[in-house]
């Protein structure tokens, strides 16, 4: 028996088993599934200042027995640790040994097509077609890069030709199915034509909306009462997705069973979801345009346009702002009756969508809930007038400066969001943060938790590691700024007075998350005290 091994039972006998030296006289084998079993639990069972502990102990698992549930365990925990990199290599080495393991598999494409880059990502789609060249979710991704590379010649060909001497604007839209197609119209559409969205914006900027949909889809949005007048303050240009790849659902769930077939279909979601605005961005480099990556079902504030354009004139390569989501059903009883105008335009202004936010942001984000959330996107206090203060995890960039990119912007489904700026090293310095509702989004959806439901009072710890699994170079930035939401006519002292509350707060999530952290840095960088 190794020292190392002995080290990792000494552990366990503190951690309460009960006879080590009868694990001694195990096989290594039996050691290691029960090294395994333990650090999982304390993942799955125990506080989160365990996962470091039971990464530790899983690594052992590892080291002394290789098994595809072992490297399954660890590539999850490594992935709640922000430690990317060690994955690729996990998997790397789990999948040359167990190539036919279909939970490995799974777990190793949906972790490369978000995390690795270009090429690592086509030699592990090389690697899949030498193993199974008919697997059906290799097919698609082939079938979806394959697009990818279409959408940029095909958005360069079609803005390139109805460009004017405006600086150009591209808008980016995934919009598949019925629902979002409806949501399309219904939302993102509808507020874009608000007073100070497109009708002002035309005449400084030259908008092309790009809207990836389908054949069905394009037809249902031209029929549209509102698509002429979008067509009056903008270039509507329709790119398809290819014929087979929005059947995904079925085609995954008929190959993989109904568990992993589901897990497949999300990253095909993704792959529809993202790939558009990686396309988009792409073009915009060629183009030298401004992208703005959106979802379909978005809502603007009335001014968000023209306000997030008008910065873009200043040294600024990014404007992000902090995406809320809001209970739907909730929001539109209020919303439907006060904005929506005769003609089918939905103009909120700036001071209350505000108001809207304020009002219906899940009670779950707050830091004196009962029950906070176990996503917590946001930390938010509410000062006396109504008024919310909200620390943000996730900003969206909401327009970005193509020509910023210097490398060419290639396929991943990893969201254009806040992690994007950190993953192209763009610089503080280079990056609007709004931090009012001037200029603002929505979403108005069924699940704004993302199905995490409360887990008890709100802990530091407990958020500091959720901030640490999307780390980089930018997240503190993000979340030490505060946010005001909603109550325009608060005084400044109310605010001032919740945001040094809400300071002490902030600054222990910080310095736990970068104390977590301080081990990854070591691990990337040749310097000691990285």
């Amino acid at each position: 028996m190794t020292s190392a091994v002995s080290r990792w039972l000494a552990r366990l006998l503190l951690k309460g088993v009960r006879s080590p030296s009868r694990l001694h006289a195990q096989p290594l084998d039996a050691v290691a599934r029960h090294l395994s079993h333990v650090g999982w639990r304390e993942y799955r069972e125990g506080e989160s200042y365990s996962l470091e502990e039971g990464i530790e102990l899983v690594e052992a698992s590892w080291s002394l027995a290789k098994d595809p549930e072992t490297a399954c365990r660890l590539g999850l925990m490594y992935e709640r640790a922000n430690r990317n990199s060690d994955i690729t290599a996990l998997y790397r080495e789990a999948l040359r040994l167990f190539p036919a393991q279909a939970d490995l598999r799974y777990q190793a494409a949906a972790h490369m097509l978000r995390h690795a880059d270009g090429s690592e990502i086509r030699g592990f789609l090389e690697f899949l077609r030498e193993v199974d060249p008919v697997d059906p979710f290799l097919l698609y991704t082939t079938n979806m890069m394959r697009a990818h590379a279409d959408f940029v010649a095909e958005a360069v060909r079609k803005v390139g030709t109805a460009s004017g001497g405006l600086p150009p604007v591209l808008m980016c839209f995934p919009v598949w199915g019925e629902a979002y197609v409806g949501d399309f119209m219904r939302f993102a559409c509808s507020s874009l034509l608000a007073p100070g969205n497109l009708p002002q914006a035309s005449q400084r900027w030259a908008a092309h909306i790009l809207v990836f949909t389908s054949t069905a889809g394009q037809a249902t949005i031209r029929a549209h009462p509102l698509f002429d007048r979008l067509e009056r303050h903008a270039t509507m240009h329709f790119l398809s997705y290819p014929a087979d790849a929005l059947d995904y659902g079925a085609t995954m769930e008929t190959h993989y069973g109904s568990r992993l077939g589901a897990l497949y279909a999300r990253v095909c979601k993704f792959q529809l979801h993202s790939s558009p605005h990686y396309a988009t961005l792409e073009a915009g480099r060629h183009l030298g345009a401004f992208v703005m990556p959106l979802a379909a079902d978005v809502v603007f504030g009335d001014g968000t346009l023209v306000g997030a354009l008008a910065l873009m004139d200043g040294p600024v390569d990014a404007v992000n702002v902090a995406g809320f989501r809001l209970l739907r059903d909730q929001v539109l009883g209020e919303a439907e009756p006060r904005f929506r105008q005769a003609d089918g335009v939905l103009a909120i202004p700036a001071s209350a969508h505000g108001g809207l936010v304020a009002k219906y942001l899940s009670r779950d984000f707050f830091a004196d809930a009962e029950s906070f959330t176990a996503f917590p996107l946001f930390v938010c206090w509410r000062i006396a007038e109504g008024g919310v203060v909200a620390h943000v995890t996730h900003f969206h960039p909401i327009c970005l400066r193509a020509t910023a990119f210097i490398e060419p912007i290639e396929f991943t489904i990893d969201p254009v969001d806040g992690r994007f700026l950190g993953r192209h090293h763009v610089h503080p310095s280079r990056i609007h943060l709004v931090t009012d509702m001037s200029v603002s989004i929505s979403d108005w959806n069924d699940d704004p938790t993302y199905g995490e439901g409360p887990v008890g009072p709100m802990v530091t710890d407990r958020v500091s590691l959720f901030l640490w699994m999307y780390w980089d170079e930018l997240r503190e930035y993000y979340f030490r700024a505060p946010v005001r939401i909603g109550a325009s006519d608060a005084r400044p002292e109310s605010w001032s007075a919740v945001e040094r509350r809400a300071k002490p707060v902030v600054d222990a999530i910080l310095i736990e998350a970068k104390r977590r952290e301080a081990a990854n840095r070591l691990r990337r960088s040749w310097k000691p005290d990285a």
